[in-house]
């Protein structure tokens, strides 16, 4: 099961639903990256997109940041710096899809 998913909603909206399946809480980890990657390439596929909604698919809790214990075991200046860059290029692919996009926050939001 993927941590993000879209949802088709009705006239041209998409909802990129994140719901990380083995989590309490959402945490941006490698998995949930690679997820939002293969999301955004199905996304930038799609016809007939007018915008997209960003929503987690856990009740009161929108994220709760990167999964810092993941980070904290990387000794690798290189790796972490790859990971960081990573994460930029795929918010920075979100920010620059041709329609307009907002997320809609419900509850607890850090990092």
């Amino acid at each position: 099961m993927s941590v993000f998913r879209l949802e088709r909603q009705g006239d041209g909206i998409v909802h990129l639903v994140m719901d990380h399946p083995d989590r309490k809480v959402n945490v941006l980890d490698a998995r949930a990256l690679a997820d939002l990657e293969t999301a955004l390439d199905e996304l930038e596929r799609l016809d007939g997109v007018s915008g997209v909604v960003l929503v987690s698919g856990k009740s009161g809790s929108f994220i709760a940041g990167a999964d810092v214990e993941a980070i904290g075991a990387i000794t690798e200046r290189d790796t972490v710096l790859a990971l960081i860059r990573r994460g930029h290029a795929a918010f920075g692919r979100l920010s620059n899809l041709a329609v307009p996009t907002v997320a809609a926050i419900d509850g607890v939001c850090l990092g």
